[in-house]
């Protein structure tokens, strides 16, 4: 009978594999001090997008498109059609473009449609993300107040009120 004395803990036999570990450490530790040939250039450290140096000013893109059920696709949509799939639209047309320059802290104003005004403001930058304050108003009445945290060069789609026979669909994108 055997008794909790008698039995001991499985070892492993310090052989080939602690010799193997014993070499590798050996090795990297005087991998710093060697050198190693290398051709050509050496190829540039890619720079992250947070890493890149913060503007103070941006432009910003705001496209005011009709969305409805026509089918038709304006062709000077093509850059943001990627992101109009997701709507539950057939057709879209372009109504208007405006691009503003804005420096952080300022606003640009413009008129939409039916009586609608558009308000964006440069609230913030950063080396990844525009925060952007967009407001709409009904003559005096403010319909809408957001700020949106926009990723740099990148559209973002407001799908708004409703026009006509479809409805309106904002692509605001920040671009620096």
């Amino acid at each position: 009978m055997t008794t909790s004395h008698d039995i001991q803990p499985h070892r492993r036999p310090r052989g080939l594999g602690f010799l193997r570990f014993m070499g590798l450490a050996a090795m990297l530790s005087v991998a710093p001090q060697m050198g190693f040939a290398q051709s050509g250039s050496p190829s540039p450290t890619p720079v992250k997008a947070s890493q890149l140096p913060v503007p103070s000013k941006a432009d910003l893109e705001v496209l005011v498109v009709h969305g409805d059920e026509s089918g038709k696709i304006d062709a000077r949509l093509k850059p943001i059609m990627r992101h109009l799939r997701y709507m539950p639209h057939t057709g879209y047309r372009l109504l208007r473009r405006d691009d503003r320059f804005l420096g952080v802290g300022a606003d640009h104003a413009f008129e939409l449609v039916d009586g609608l005004k558009l308000k964006v403001s440069l609230v913030s930058l950063t080396g990844t993300q525009a925060k952007i304050r967009v407001e709409m108003f009904h003559g005096e009445a403010r319909k809408m107040d957001s700020v949106l945290a926009v990723h740099r060069n990148k559209a973002f789609l407001i799908a708004g009120p409703k026009h006509e026979d479809g409805e309106l669909i904002l692509a605001i994108t920040p671009k620096y």
